[in-house]
């Protein structure tokens, strides 16, 4: 998350503790796969088969001069139609846009824990590259050498959500022993947004999100530690009108983790956390700070707190081939834990870089204006 996970609830990122004291934060899916091979069934029938014509309209002018998307309808060229379009929007120039422009909606990226309601726009992504890193003198390091965020916006029933996975490369490096490195936990979430007003600049979703075991060989190397993770956070996001600041953007999570899969004779317990952050508009870069707070359920042990300081900034000097489809914005923060369960701070730092197929969505909150209907107060990124 957290770091984002999306950073995209929150998760806690502290070498050699026990996976019961970090919480996974908050994407592709199998849908991706699925979508790519309906597009090349798509395209092989379009090069391949003719399509008759329309029963009952005799042939002339107006049914030879019948462009594409008034064919008729069905099969694999009419969801190929379809694709085509969802690229065409999520990846021309709109007009009147300003890809400078920044949004003070506080999230994921460049938040470490706490995300925002927002979600991309429907057929279109948005993907976080970052490494993240955890270090304690006494504890040894943590590094997320890459991990990938993977985000896709899509209307079900028409509502807007938003489907995520992501997984980290990992090297761990504890004090007292060498490193090892593998592949992390893969997250899998769903974010849902439920109430959205813009006269109240409010909006509200729940994110769901399930880690899994990660693969065995990085469960013996003792790069990760064994175990399942479901995570159920509310998000919930709020501009106000600040005088002469300006308008100053606040994000806010609770949420609840369970644990499955670990040792029975060594459960661990269920964990409540709390995350609020605070955003403002410096020119075209936008300022974060977070705080975080997460402990045990019934007994407040393992407590952990954090606070962050986060920037991110329009990517101006990508290369053409990516501006002309992509926004994309630089992302840093670096935090430091207040408390933890081993005792001692850690210092932890995170950098990356941010693709939004939405042209809509250049403002570096990872929230475009223009969102499906029920995505959020603004469509994403916090991942």
């Amino acid at each position: 998350m957290p770091v984002p996970a999306s950073i995209c609830a929150a998760t806690v990122r502290i070498a050699n503790v026990p996976r019961a004291d970090r919480v996974p934060d908050g994407s592709l899916s199998r849908r991706l796969v699925m979508c790519a091979g309906l597009l090349a069934l798509a395209a092989a029938s379009a090069a391949f088969s003719q399509v008759p014509p329309a029963q009952g309209v005799p042939p002339g002018p107006e049914t030879s001069a019948m462009q594409p998307d008034q064919a008729p309808r069905g099969g694999a060229r009419a969801a190929f139609r379809k694709a085509r379009r969802l690229w065409r929007k999520c990846h021309a120039p709109a007009d009147g846009d300003d890809p400078g422009k920044i949004d003070p909606i506080p999230g994921f990226p460049p938040t470490l824990y706490t995300d925002d309601p927002g979600i991309p726009d429907d057929g279109c992504f948005e993907t976080n590259f970052f490494s993240f890193a955890d270090r304690a003198r006494e504890v040894g390091t943590y590094w997320e050498l890459i991990h990938a965020d993977i985000n896709y916006g899509i209307e079900v029933l028409g509502q807007g959500i938003q489907l995520k996975v992501e997984a980290p490369y990992i090297l761990n490096h504890p004090a007292d022993s060498t490193a090892v490195a593998g592949l992390g936990k893969t997250i899998f979430g769903i974010k849902i947004p439920f109430y959205e007003s813009d006269a109240a600049k409010l909006s509200l979703a729940v994110y769901p999100q399930y880690e899994n075991n990660g693969p065995a060989g990085s469960i013996s190397r003792g790069v990760i530690d064994q175990g399942t993770s479901t995570i159920l956070p509310l998000l919930i996001s709020k501009i106000v009108e600040a005088g002469p600041l300006g308008e100053i953007g606040f994000s806010g999570n609770l949420g609840y983790v369970t644990h499955g899969s670990y040792d029975p004779q060594s459960p661990v317990a269920d964990q409540l956390y709390e995350g609020i952050a605070a955003s403002r508009v410096f020119g075209r870069t936008l300022l974060v700070v977070e705080y975080f707070h997460q402990a045990d359920l019934h007994t407040g042990k393992n407590e952990t707190g954090a606070v962050s300081l986060g920037v991110k900034h329009p990517a101006d000097f990508m290369p053409g081939f990516v501006s002309r489809h992509y926004s994309s914005n630089v992302f840093a923060a670096i935090g430091r834990t207040l408390n933890s369960p081993d005792g001692v701070g850690h210092v932890q730092f995170i950098a990356g870089i941010q693709l939004l197929s939405n042209p809509d969505a250049a403002t570096a909150t990872g929230a475009p204006a223009a969102s499906s209907p029920g995505s959020g107060a603004e469509a994403k990124r916090g991942n």
